[in-house]
């Protein structure tokens, strides 16, 4: 599960090969995620199990707010590995905290940093603020999780909002005792976190194979905020390309769910070049229809 796998090359960008089982099962994870906050039952990855659950704190000038934003899952097969799964956008207050574009220092849990590095006030709020009656932040919620359950490996994934929490979290597992069992970040139209010193750092401490962002070309999401406000993509991209079949697709969401995300990668999988061009219902709204292309490796 743990094995990195060759790589495919671009004229000028290289496109990771994903190991297919995994990566479905944190897309699958990370959707288990919205399931939880909307109170539905949960539908996990084959072969894992609930483990843990925590929360997050949502600063927004009405007040904020305490909410469910992940899931601690763990191997069935008494390996010890475990998967961190955050969701993304799904409330009026996680859409404020998306857009909440002005920087802020981050400071790991445990240890220093030589350099300052700056990420997204919206989303560290998230993972380190607390309010009302929240006894822990969300990154203390997360550490306690993981001394109780000391994993063997550990795997984090998200999408959307649910991306940058993982890459905090994951930036901040660099420094602390879980590292040497972090294994694998992967995630699924995540936006942009922080800035260049962020994106230095970040990709100094964290290998380039073992952070992987799936992105669909076509989604605006994982483009924002923007490089001119000084945001910047960290880790390996792996590109797909979808979209609504009738053009112009004015609904946006349709190029941005994770279901059709899973849909397109359980396709390209299929194929020695993990990439698919087909079409398929979509998501959002059964009635529509889908299409997928091959994407351009070197184009954003």
């Amino acid at each position: 599960m743990t094995q990195i796998l060759p790589t495919t090359t671009d004229a000028t960008v290289t496109t990771p090969t994903l190991d297919a089982t995994l990566t479905l099962a944190l897309a699958l994870a990370s959707e288990a995620a919205y399931d939880d906050f909307d109170g539905k039952p949960l539908r996990l990855p084959q072969g894992w199990e609930l483990a843990g659950r925590w929360t997050g704190w949502d600063p927004v000038f009405r007040g904020g707010s305490e909410e469910r934003y992940g899931l601690l899952l763990r191997a069935t097969d008494g390996s010890g590995a475990h998967i961190v799964a955050f969701r993304g956008t799904a409330s009026l207050d996680d859409a404020l905290d998306d857009g909440d574009v002005p920087k802020v220092t981050f400071t790991p849990t445990v240890g220093t940093l030589a350099a300052t590095v700056q990420v997204e006030a919206g989303f560290y709020g998230i993972y380190n603020d607390t309010g009302a009656g929240m006894a822990r932040s969300m990154r203390q919620q997360l550490e306690q999780l993981l001394t109780q359950e000391s994993p063997s490996s550990l795997y984090v994934t998200g999408h959307s909002l649910g991306g940058a929490l993982a890459h905090l979290f994951a930036f901040d597992l660099s420094f602390g005792p879980q590292a040497p069992v972090f294994k694998r970040l992967t995630t699924f139209a995540s936006p942009r976190v922080g800035d260049s010193g962020w994106r230095d750092t970040y990709d100094t401490r964290i290998p380039s194979t073992t952070s992987i962002r799936v992105y669909n070309q076509q989604d605006l999401v994982p483009k924002v905020p923007t490089k001119d406000f000084d945001y910047h993509d960290v880790g390996s991209g792996f590109p797909v390309w979808f979209e609504r079949q009738t053009l112009p697709d004015l609904y946006p969401l349709s190029r941005h769910a994770l279901l059709n995300y899973i849909v397109v990668l359980q396709n390209a999988f299929a194929s020695a070049s993990q990439t698919w061009a087909g079409t398929f219902p979509d998501a959002t709204d059964g009635q529509k229809t889908m299409t997928s292309q091959v994407p351009n490796p070197s184009a954003a």
